[in-house]
């Protein structure tokens, strides 16, 4: 390799990146444009003489300075924009966990009641005459169902921002994901959308699906969405009595198949079992504690209820998302002008790299 050939080459390249390291730099330092003008005009007086009348103007002429400050203009309306929606989607995460805590409190009492086997529970067959068949135990409680979370959820271009912003990205709107609102992202997205989980279904009011042109999980990657958080499943829920009486000793007919429950926190029927996991209360105490736990997710249902409606009350979402949508604007603007600059670092990290190169031929 010619040695002078290879000099001009790095000459060449190197004379780019010292460009590059001062492009978002003023251009023409120290020559700063006025901030006024004077405005001259001349007036005749009555006696045919004429005077001058000199205002002060705001002037209209710009130094290269005003990139830096419309920049910083863009990002500053971004920050507020967020923090704005910051503090409503904190607030509504405020409620959630407090709901969800709700819900979890559910979950330890349906827990302790399938312990203790409050009806509706499980109940034993000694045989099936049907099928002449030894009998076994049957859960009448069963299945159950997913008590889901309560949680809000955000539609959000994530290249664009948030904690995964990608001033690399080809595309600020790719990908569009759909993420439950969180301490991680208050603030950010572009819509959002209310998500309760029913309190005595399996319900959700967010499906993947409704994102999904065809409607069809398999396509679901070609339709609108890059990808969908799915809402948490606290726990399976279920429902018991609150009359004393079911919680007793008694025999269920089914058809010709006879079943036995030996009542709340009973011990079954020998092998066949059938019996409650949790016998430390027997008899009346434990059928009564069987009342309570049933009144008492009840009790916790309504609390959930009242929490939903205050926190709903507490923000129009219809109203908030036109915030939400300005808001997306400014950030739009905003990665464009990280974009640039990204791409100028990205560029000098490119030179230095052939620069190496050109160094080892």
């Amino acid at each position: 390799m010619d040695e002078e050939l290879r000099t001009r080459t790095l000459e060449l390249l190197q004379d780019e990146q010292d460009q590059l390291k001062s492009a978002f730099e003023p251009q023409s330092p120290g020559i700063n444009a006025p901030k006024t003008l004077e405005k001259v005009s001349i007036i005749q007086n009555s006696n045919g003489t004429y005077s001058k009348n000199v205002t002060e103007i705001e002037s209209t002429f710009y130094d290269d300075s005003v990139v830096g400050i419309q920049e910083a203009k863009i990002k500053k309306d971004a920050n507020t924009l967020q923090e704005f929606c910051k503090v409503v989607h904190d607030n509504i995460i405020s409620f959630n966990t407090q709901i969800n805590s709700k819900k979890e409190e559910i979950i330890e009492l349906v827990v302790e009641a399938q312990g203790r086997n409050c009806w509706p529970g499980i109940a034993v067959s000694l045989s099936n005459p049907v099928s002449n068949t030894v009998g076994g135990p049957k859960d009448f409680g069963a299945p159950g169902y997913n008590l889901n979370q309560d949680r809000h959820v955000l539609e959000i271009y994530s290249s664009m921002t948030g904690p995964d912003a990608n001033y690399s990205a080809e595309n600020p709107f790719l990908p569009t994901d759909l993420k439950t609102l969180s301490s991680s992202n208050s603030g950010f997205g572009y819509e959002i959308i209310r998500d309760n989980g029913g309190l005595n279904s399996n319900s959700i009011e967010v499906e993947r699906d409704d994102y999904s042109i065809s409607g069809e999980d398999e396509d679901f990657d070609n339709d609108f969405l890059s990808s969908f958080e799915n809402t948490v499943v606290i726990g399976t829920a279920r429902t018991f009595s609150n009359i004393k009486i079911d919680h007793e000793p008694k025999i269920i007919a089914i058809g010709t198949v006879s079943y036995t429950y030996s009542g709340a926190g009973g011990i079954g029927i020998g092998t066949l079992g059938g019996g409650a996991n949790d016998s430390s209360l027997t008899g009346d105490a434990a059928a009564n504690r069987c009342v309570e736990i049933s009144n008492k997710i009840d009790s916790l249902k309504q609390e959930i209820v009242a929490l939903r409606s205050k926190r709903d009350a507490s923000i129009n979402l219809l109203d908030f998302n036109k915030i939400m949508k300005k808001k997306m604007e400014k950030e739009l603007q905003n990665w464009g002008t990280g974009t640039i600059q990204q791409k100028q670092i990205d560029r000098e990290s490119s030179n230095q790299s052939i620069i190496n190169i050109v160094n080892n031929m």
